[in-house]
């Protein structure tokens, strides 16, 4: 079964998703991944039920930790529409499973747009990435820096 529930019978715009998302882990090089992503991210945006793609989008980077989604690229783009409508909950989840060079990344950018008692959960999340050593050390690297960054700021 899908992480999150979301069950791809039910919505075909999802299954189909998945199958368009793999053909971006699959592309021969960065300009490849990248002319699949935008349109896929475009087409998205008009679905209904685009929020089920969050946390299909934030599996796949979980399962390819270090691959090259863009800077910060059009995947990551459309699941921060999301902000402040449920994305925050997801990243929390998926970054506590296995963070990904994108999910560090994305934590950043949600930590930047936090304050108070949000702010200090985000980076405390964040700083789990550091002590795991089943993660790759290039993730962990990444973590490290914004960990250190956000803890010596506030």
């Amino acid at each position: 079964m899908p992480l999150y529930g979301v069950d791809s019978n039910v919505r075909p715009m999802i299954s189909n998703f998945r199958h368009e998302l793999r053909k971006i882990v699959q592309a021969q090089d960065d300009i490849e991944a990248t002319a699949i992503s935008y349109p896929l991210a475009e087409k998205l945006k008009n679905e209904p039920d685009a929020i089920d793609a969050v946390p299909i989008i934030l599996e796949l980077m979980e399962q390819h930790p270090t691959f090259d989604f863009g800077v910060p690229g059009p995947l990551v783009h459309f699941v921060e529409r999301f902000y402040q409508h449920g994305y925050e909950d997801m990243l929390c989840v998926s970054f506590t499973r296995r963070p990904a060079l994108h999910t560090v990344m994305m934590m950043h950018r949600l930590i930047n747009g936090s304050t108070g008692e949000m702010k200090r959960k985000y980076i405390e999340i964040l700083g789990t990435a550091l002590s795991r050593p089943e993660i790759e050390q290039v993730v962990r690297n990444c973590a490290d820096h914004y960990y250190r960054y956000h803890t010596q700021k506030t």
